[in-house]
């Protein structure tokens, strides 16, 4: 669990005062779900996100329906532009990862 990626996430969002709240609330969730230090296996690096948009969507809006799946995808372009995540996998069939804080 990634208490120490949601304390920066935090910190390093905090003096962003354009930065809308549903961004910082997905960055959180997304830091929640990363590992804070290299999980057993070798295959489990730290600060990656693997649980796709629907998953996002649900903690965000509550939903995993299209709507809250488009709404997290714009707000994961946001998160990009401003240098916060990068895509890590991209897999075809498989959920994308993001590095969170590049």
């Amino acid at each position: 669990m990634g208490m120490r990626l949601a304390q920066r996430a935090l910190r390093e969002t905090v003096g962003e005062d354009r930065m809308p709240p549903v961004e910082r609330l997905a960055l959180v969730a997304m830091a929640l779900h990363s590992l804070d230090s290299p999980g057993r296996n070798s295959a489990d690096p730290p600060g990656v996100y693997w649980g796709g948009h629907r998953q996002l969507a649900r903690e965000v809006y509550g939903d995993g329906n299209d709507s809250g799946i488009r709404q997290i995808r714009r707000v994961i372009r946001n998160l990009e532009n401003r240098k916060l995540i990068r895509i890590y996998d991209a897999n075809v069939g498989a959920n994308r990862a993001y590095e969170l804080f590049p």
